[in-house]
């Protein structure tokens, strides 16, 4: 499962890529402008603190200007998914993208009809709002798991991300039906890195081993190179 953060918070990414597990990261405009910061220095940024992809939404509401700040985010970098959403405007905008060569995440998607559409078009990721769905009445985890059969059933290359999630049980779930990725916010990534059980554990046998008479540790233990 490819992990991504979803931020634009530089530190807390940077941070994230170390660790070695971040694919890559998302934005959306409402993380860009909550920074109160230049988008382009935002995602200059983003690109240099971590080696994969960055997904970034186009603002316009038009076909010719979601097609041109398409054109223009990939010309400022080839590591750059361009997000679509999947208005009756985007539907048309992701097959000439995909004509282009122009990478492709195509997001606010509420259900497996809608998957299904974009990957007909040639998105290479579909963003499907787990938590908004719920929110609507609609069983996000059963949309998920038709769109893991359409995969299957027509041997479509489109990746799934799940996206909007405020509960990390939700991702037994997504493990179960093979979903390929997940974006997920700094406050969940760190949460998902702490685990009590774990800590607790790991407490109950360094004690134990403080407990072991010094004369009987071995140089192999020394925290001195």
């Amino acid at each position: 499962m490819e992990i991504w953060c979803d931020s634009a918070q530089v530190d807390a990414v940077a941070c994230f890529a170390q660790h070695g597990w971040l694919h890559g990261v998302t934005t959306n405009p409402k993380i860009l402008s909550s920074n109160l910061s230049p988008a382009a220095l935002q995602i200059a940024k983003l690109l240099e603190v971590q080696a994969g992809p960055v997904a970034v939404q186009v603002s316009a509401t038009t076909e010719e200007g979601m097609l041109m700040q398409a054109k223009k985010l990939h010309g400022y970098s080839q590591r750059l998914l361009i997000k679509i959403p999947m208005t009756s405007v985007g539907i048309k905008v992701l097959a000439q993208l995909k004509s282009m060569g122009i990478p492709t995440l195509a997001t606010g998607v509420f259900s497996a009809e809608q998957f299904l559409l974009a990957a007909k078009l040639g998105a290479d990721y579909v963003a499907p709002y787990l938590h908004q769905m719920n929110k609507q009445g609609i069983d996000a985890i059963e949309e998920l798991s038709l769109m893991q059969d359409g995969i299957r059933h027509y041997h479509l290359s489109t990746k799934v991300m799940a996206a909007s999630i405020q509960d990390l049980c939700i991702i037994k779930n997504l493990i179960s039906l093979g979903v390929n990725s997940v974006t997920l916010t700094p406050a969940c990534l760190n949460a998902w890195i702490e685990n009590t059980y774990t800590n607790d554990a790991t407490k109950t046998l360094n004690e134990a081993w403080e407990q072991f008479p010094k004369q009987f540790h071995s140089d192999l233990f020394s925290e001195v190179g």
